[in-house]
Formats: structure tokens, sequence, C-alpha cells
């Protein structure tokens, strides 16, 4: 289920920036130099905030995931994504996770050698305080 909403994600964020790739190949009558630049960081300001909520969707529907390993992976790395442009959001999408770790009681290390799930619970913590 987790490989099905990933894929579903990163078709989606492919979807959304194709209508753009499309209109970048239709020629355009000859503009000056300055209003094919200033065209161009119109275009890049507006794929970055899709890119930015895109990010933060993917964040907050990995968040109602049942598998809780792939919804604290999938926020650390749209949180890790987002950061260079909006700290501020990435922290929150970082506390989350951390939240719904914190939720979990903690395992006893000779507990979780015959668990798969607190293994990977125990990799996720570690994975999130490193991000």
């Amino acid at each position: 289920m987790a490989r099905n909403f990933a894929r579903g994600c990163a078709v989606s964020i492919v979807l959304a920036l194709a209508p753009n790739v499309g209109h970048a190949q239709v020629s355009q009558p000859a503009i000056s130099p300055v209003e094919n630049v200033e065209n161009l960081q119109v275009v890049a300001q507006q794929q970055s905030a899709r890119i930015i909520s895109l990010l933060a969707q993917l964040a907050d529907q990995a968040r109602a995931s049942d598998d809780l390993a792939f919804a604290v992976r999938a926020q650390s790395q749209a949180a890790t994504l987002l950061w260079s442009q909006d700290a501020e959001q990435a922290r929150s999408i970082y506390r989350r996770a951390f939240e719904s770790l914190a939720a979990l009681p903690s395992a006893k290390p000779g507990e979780q050698k015959g668990n798969a799930s607190g293994s990977s619970i125990s990799e996720s913590r570690s994975e999130l305080s490193a991000a």
C-alpha cells in the first residue's frame, strides 16, 4: 500500500508540472531579454510554490498512513526537501512526525529483535533524529 501511495504522489507531482513543460515548447513572439528573464522568474516562482504545496500535501497524506515507518519516513523526506524554501513549514512537519513517534511506547532492546515493526519504528526514530 505504501508503495502505491508513493507512486501516486510521484505521478501527481509529475502531472502538476507537465503543463509547464508543454507550454515552454510553444514558440513565442520575440521579446526582450529582460522580459524573458522576468517571465522565467515568474514561472520559476509558480513552480516553486506548486512544489511546496505538493510536498506539504504529501506529508499530510503520509501522516494518515497506517504504516508508521512509511509515514515518518515520507514526512521526514518532505520536510528535508522543504527546508530550504520554507523552514517554518518544514519544522512543523518534522514536529508532527516526531510527535507520532513519541506517542509510541519505547520498546526494550530485547523485544525489538523478534519484532520487525519495532525495529522499523526504531530505525524511523533514528532517521528522524538524524534529519
